[in-house]
């Protein structure tokens, strides 16, 4: 009974994200693998991008629902490739990450980024911001549920 129990949590678990597709930018490999790795594991469709104009490249050749982007980046920095999305993607909704403690984050959303994480961040809290944000887009996703490790940048 526990592991049919478990086997379904999994599934269920595994159906949250539904093919919705995310773009994830971060210059640090480590950081932007673990976040794409962990989306992927509740069924997001996950794209990784090194630097904002990779990001770009990349939102030119195919649509995302959803970009989870690094603040400090460089060539161009996480407030500058906001607006770029805001004009070319309005439709995309951006959210921001950083591990700076800084008055950014207000900067941020008062610029329209759908929201902000303060690196470290716990996963839960990225599923949820990145599941709140694709409904703003015009996907369905379920809530997440359960206790998830904390994401360090």
């Amino acid at each position: 009974m526990r592991l049919l129990v478990f086997v379904v949590g999994l599934h269920m678990n595994a159906m949250l994200g539904n093919g919705i597709r995310v773009l994830v930018v971060d210059d640090d490999e480590d950081v932007r693998q673990v976040i794409s790795d962990r989306l992927e594991q509740v069924g997001f469709a996950v794209v990784e991008a090194y630097d904002a104009l990779r990001a770009l490249a990349e939102m030119r050749q195919r649509h995302f629902d959803v970009v989870v982007t690094d603040c400090n980046m460089p060539y161009l920095n996480g407030l500058d490739f906001l607006r770029q999305c805001q004009l070319a993607w309005p439709e995309t909704r951006v959210i921001m990450m950083s591990a700076a403690l800084e008055k950014a984050n207000e900067l941020a959303v008062a610029r329209g980024a759908f929201g902000w994480l303060q690196k470290p961040f716990d996963a839960d809290r990225l599923i949820a911001l990145v599941c709140g944000a694709a409904r703003l887009s015009g996907t369905f996703v379920s809530p997440s549920s359960g206790s998830e490790p904390t994401i360090n940048g």
